[in-house]
């Protein structure tokens, strides 16, 4: 129950999206064609649901399915990787739980598009890399410690001391 409350906001936009979609197939099947003229100055018959569809699958598009898989996102669980070994080879962390597992050369590649877990982990002679999202926060606070004047240096220095003391930690499924 207490998820459909605090999804109720979405059900109500697809409910809301659904009920729109069968007005408008109902108005489709009252006015099925209309009449177009051609160089040959013949008349044709050209369903009116040609023409409304793709604007109604550009809305579905833009505006249904986004908020969808960010609550699918936000509601699966973490992929756990538990006693693992991972040697001179791409590992990408996006959301994955990593338990116990050893990195040993490793790209760790984080993009920043879903969130990671590690735990009691053991690392030697990794590298990291940020791509999408994530490397723009690096670059983010990058432009911030190096643009902003000594105020910009407080900032970014006071969310690493927040970092160190667990400060942003949040817990996860």
């Amino acid at each position: 129950m207490r998820h459909f409350l605090e999804n109720l906001e979405s059900y109500i936009v697809a409910i809301g999206g659904g009920l729109i979609v069968a007005l408008i197939l109902s108005l489709l099947q009252r006015f099925t064609s209309i009449k177009a003229c051609t160089s040959l100055k013949k008349k044709i018959n050209i369903p009116l649901w040609l023409f409304i569809t793709p604007f109604i699958l550009l809305l579905f598009i833009n505006f249904v399915l986004p908020p969808i898989s960010n609550k699918i996102r936000e509601i699966m669980p973490l992929r756990k990787m538990i006693s693992k070994k991972f040697s001179v080879e791409p590992v990408y962390l996006d959301g994955k739980r990593f338990i116990g597992c050893e990195f040993d050369g490793s790209n760790m590649i984080y993009s920043g598009k879903k969130p990671v877990v590690l735990e009691h982990n053991t690392m030697k002679g990794v590298r990291w890399t940020f791509s999408n999202e994530a490397a723009s926060t690096i670059i983010f606070l990058s432009a911030i410690y190096h643009g902003m004047g000594e105020e910009g240096k407080k900032y970014v220095e006071a969310t690493f001391e927040k970092i160190r003391k667990g400060g942003y930690l949040k817990p996860t499924p």
